[in-house]
C-alpha cells in the first residue's frame, strides 16, 4: 500500500508480503508497480532505495519518471488461450475446456460437452501469469450463454461465463493479466 510521496522525490509504500511474511528487497532493484483506480489501470517502473523497519516496516521508492495508464471498459475482452478445470457447484465430477477470451466480468470458455445450463453455477480454476508470477485463480461462474460452434471441433461446446462475488485478491490478480494483455497488444 502507498503511504505516501513526494513529488519528484520519492514513494513509499508497506513492505511487500508473501505467506504472511514480510519479503526482504535488496536495493537497487527495479520494480514494475501497477496499480487500479475506478476504470483505469496504471503501471510504472520504480527503483528500490531503501527497505527499513524503523520506525515500522517500509520501503522507499525512486519516484517515477513516467506513469501509464489505459481505460479498462467492463466489456473489454482480450483474447487467451488458457487451460480451466470446471466443475459443478454441487462439487460433482471435474471438467477441462479453454478459456478463448477473459474480461473483469467474466469469460468465453469451450468445453468437449455443454458444462450445465443457462442460470447453473459452476467453479472455474485457471493458471495466469503476471510479470512471470503464476497464480492459480478460481471463479464461481454463472452460465450466462451455450451453444455450439464448429470453430474447434475436439470443442464445440461455448460457453459465456459471469463472475460472481469474485474474492478481491484474485480479481486484482485478473485485472492485473488483463491489463498486461491489453499493453502487449
Amino acid at each position: 500500500r502507498v503511504i505516501g510521496y513526494l513529488k519528484n522525490k520519492g514513494l513509499i509504500t508497506t513492505v511487500p508480503e508473501a505467506n504472511g511474511e514480510f519479503v526482504m528487497l535488496k536495493d537497487g532493484l527495479t520494480f514494475v508497480a501497477r496499480f487500479f483506480s475506478g476504470k483505469h489501470a496504471y503501471a510504472f517502473t520504480v527503483v528500490l532505495n531503501k527497505q527499513t523497519s524503523v520506525p515500522f516496516p517500509h520501503v522507499h521508492f525512486s519516484y517515477p519518471r513516467e506513469v501509464r495508464g489505459v481505460e479498462i471498459r467492463k466489456g473489454e475482452r482480450v483474447d487467451v488461450e488458457l487451460i480451466a478445470a470446471i466443475t459443478s457447484a454441487e462439487g460433482n465430477g471435474v471438467a477441462s475446456g479453454k478459456i478463448i477470451n477473459l474480461s473483469k466480468g467474466g469469460l468465453a470458455l469451450r468445453a468437449k460437452a455443454p458444462l450445465g445450463q443457462v442460470g447453473d453455477v459452476i467453479q472455474v480454476k485457471f493458471k495466469i501469469v503476471v510479470n512471470d508470477i503464476q497464480s492459480f485463480v478460481d471463479f464461481s461462474c454463472v452460465i450466462r450463454a451455450v451453444s455450439q460452434d464448429g470453430a474447434d471441433p475436439a470443442m464445440p461446446s461455448l460457453h459465456g461465463l459471469q463472475f460472481m462475488d469474485a474474492d478481491s485478491s484474485m480479481q486484482m490478480t485478473l485485472l492485473a493479466f488483463i491489463y498486461q494483455k491489453m499493453v502487449e497488444s
